[in-house]
């Protein structure tokens, strides 16, 4: 399978640039009970997708358009762990 994100990080240089006012406005809030962003998902065509890590029980959230953070089990990320480095806080 071909690495897409060749050149890219799993967050962009300006991750602002992706995200609605609602979800800047929920993250901050989000980031006050241990969430972090983990990654961007930016396919071409389609909407991006926010990915959340809780610090302390490592959950996994999807942030919708308007900011709604949906908590799943069943969302894998690569590689199977995420290094904290990659965190953006």
């Amino acid at each position: 399978m071909e690495n897409r994100r060749i050149g890219m990080g799993p967050i962009p240089p300006v991750p602002e640039d992706y995200l609605t006012e609602q979800q800047l406005t929920k993250l901050d809030i989000l980031k006050k009970f241990g969430w972090i962003l983990v990654c961007i998902r930016r396919p071409e065509n389609e909407e991006s997708t926010i990915v959340l890590r809780h610090k302390q029980d490592h959950s996994i959230g999807i942030m919708k358009e308007d900011g709604t953070l949906t908590i799943s089990e069943e969302t894998k990320i690569r590689g199977g762990k995420l290094e904290t480095d990659n965190f953006y806080t």
